[in-house]
């Protein structure tokens, strides 16, 4: 059986690094772990294609409509009432 994780893109990458770096800005502000973020950031951005780029501005500037933020809404209150009898880990 084969059980191989997808492989994660520049774009992944950056999603996951920016809010690292907002939050050790305002949990540690003092930490060198700051530079090391932004130079994750700027490596990470130096090294994307011009699609990466557009995909990662338009993500960075959407705005979800109220209708998105419902459907949202229920996903996760449906996936928690699935959950709701399993036992914790």
């Amino acid at each position: 059986m084969n059980n191989k994780s997808p492989v994660m893109s520049t774009l992944d990458y950056l999603r996951i690094t920016e809010p690292k770096l907002v939050s050790t800005r305002i949990h540690q502000p003092e930490s060198s772990e700051i530079q090391r973020l932004e130079f994750i950031i700027q490596d990470l951005k130096s090294k994307m294609t011009i699609v990466e780029m557009d995909e990662y501005n338009a993500h960075k500037t959407a705005v979800a409509s109220a209708a998105d933020i419902e459907a949202a809404r229920i996903a996760m209150i449906k996936a928690m009432n699935e959950n709701k009898d399993k036992p914790s880990i």
